[in-house]
């Protein structure tokens, strides 16, 4: 057992190691690119949330939904991405109690204070 954990130890700063080499190799723009790629999937992703927020405050039985996130699209619709449109199917429970599917389509404007909805309209 103690060799085992050892081993374990052993992988994991092997690991850190080997990370870090990779790392090192990187040149500062590849660097630079790949920080502002996980803003920009940090923004995307509140985005998305402030939508779906505002959906659940609407919805018949909040409880019921599931969101079909492979089948979400999001895009920028300006320049200098302020503007987006985000598209967030789902299923849930209708007033009768049905599983339906459905979905929303909000219109986003980002301003100092985040995302908020210009526009929520169900998808067709």
């Amino acid at each position: 057992m103690k060799k085992i954990l050892i081993a374990f130890v052993g992988l994991i700063i092997l690991s850190a190691v080997v990370q870090e080499v990779a790392n090192s190799n990187k040149t500062e723009e590849q660097k630079a690119t790949e920080s502002a790629d996980r803003v920009k999937h940090k923004i995307i992703g509140r985005a998305e949330a402030t939508c779906q927020l505002a959906a659940e405050k609407q919805a018949h039985d909040p409880g019921s939904i599931e969101w079909l996130r492979e089948e979400r699209h999001f895009r920028f619709d300006n320049k200098p991405e302020t503007k987006a449109t985000s598209t967030q199917p789902m299923r849930a429970r209708n007033a009768m109690g049905a599983l339906v599917r459905t979905g929303i389509v909000c219109k986003l404007l980002l301003t100092g204070d985040g995302w908020q909805i210009v526009k929520m309209s169900v998808m067709k």
